[in-house]
């Protein structure tokens, strides 16, 4: 039951990611899509966090935490492109 309920939702993301519908997710897909769970993540976090510091909060910081995510996410684009044909099927 609960392995179905995992394939249920991967597929239900999946489909959500496919913006063109043809059965395979682009760089730009598979990008936006682990942006918009990144950001959901990190919102989850700093609303269960205590008060952000000033260290958190200035703009360095943020744009170290922003080439980090782009770091993230070409590294799982990487690793899911397993032909490297620029999809993920």
């Amino acid at each position: 039951v609960a392995a179905s309920k995992w394939r249920e939702t991967y597929r239900q993301l999946f489909q959500e990611a496919d913006k063109d519908n043809n059965g395979f997710l682009d760089i730009a897909e598979v990008k936006l899509l682990l942006r918009e769970r990144l950001k959901a993540l990190s919102t989850a976090k700093k609303n269960t966090a205590p008060e952000a510091t000033e260290a958190t909060e200035d703009a360095e910081a943020e744009a170290a935490a922003r080439r980090s995510e782009e770091e993230y996410i070409d590294h799982c684009i990487e690793q899911a492109d397993v032909n490297k044909d620029g999809k993920i099927d």
